[in-house]
């Protein structure tokens, strides 16, 4: 992929950033007239709009995620920066051994929070026709008439893994030694 393209997609991708802070409708607007005509006009296969799908969502998300790491390694006391370095450490060995191992645990509970909502926020993939667990349950409800039953068991799948994500965050921060 040449740099001009690449410039597209991340202009794209910040569309979707920015409109998709503004709520999931609007994200799914911004992947819908935003990023499908920016990438058809580059050049980009877009023929999937699973790949479209993912891009909105891997750009939304990470925009949130970095958010909540960057505000993890800033409520690390600035103090601690400087006794690592006092000590003789590197810039690199100091955010590895002292500040970054105190974001992380400052970072878990949010960061299993995003992850949760991510699960959640996929759902709205389907919207510009991303094939996940939403769409599909839609199919089938088409199919068989059974909207209970079907979408009850897409909400015990939802609970499910969020239920997971949430006790896997929970045995993580279990680990983590505590600060």
């Amino acid at each position: 992929m040449d740099a001009r393209r690449i410039r597209v997609v991340v202009v794209a991708c910040l569309v979707v950033a920015v409109l998709g802070g503004l709520g999931a409708a609007s994200a799914s607007a911004a992947t819908r007239y935003a990023v499908i005509p920016i990438t058809d006009q580059a050049g980009i296969d877009t023929a999937s709009l699973n790949a479209n799908g993912q891009v909105a969502l891997s750009v939304f998300e990470g925009a949130y995620i970095a958010e909540i790491v960057r505000a993890g390694v800033e409520s690390v006391d600035r103090g601690q920066m400087e006794a690592a370095r006092s000590l003789g450490m590197t810039w690199g060995q100091s955010m590895r051994h002292v500040i970054l191992p105190q974001a992380t645990r400052r970072s878990l509970p949010p960061l299993t929070g995003q992850f949760t909502a991510l699960v959640k926020d996929s759902s709205l993939a389907s919207l510009v026709s991303y094939e996940e667990l939403m769409l599909v349950g839609r199919q089938i409800n088409s199919r068989i008439f059974s909207p209970f039953e079907v979408f009850l068991t897409i909400g015990a799948i939802y609970f499910a893994i969020c239920l997971l994500l949430s006790l896997l965050a929970r045995w993580q921060e279990a680990r983590l030694p505590r600060t």
